[in-house]
């Protein structure tokens, strides 16, 4: 499978997107001086099969995704303890 990644340093974001019509993207938005990780996901699935296997993928995903985030989190916090 290719990734294709697009950076835009000026709005602290990252896209990516995969064939099939999935593209994601990761946006560093800073307020208060706290810094948050946003993951954004898009899936276009034109037919209803593809649609209907989705249903019992998506909590899974949601799942993998926090423990993603919460990982970078950890990993963060630590390197900025250091």
């Amino acid at each position: 499978m290719v990734l294709s990644l697009c950076f835009s340093s000026d709005e602290g974001s990252i896209s990516r997107s995969r064939p099939l019509g999935l593209a994601g993207t990761f946006v560093l938005n800073e307020q208060d001086g706290k810094t948050r990780l946003i993951s954004r996901n898009r899936f276009r699935l034109p037919r209803l099969q593809d649609r209907i296997g989705m249903i019992p993928m998506e909590p899974g995903s949601l799942v993998m995704e926090r423990k993603m985030l919460r990982g970078i989190r950890e990993r963060a916090e630590r390197l900025a303890a250091a």
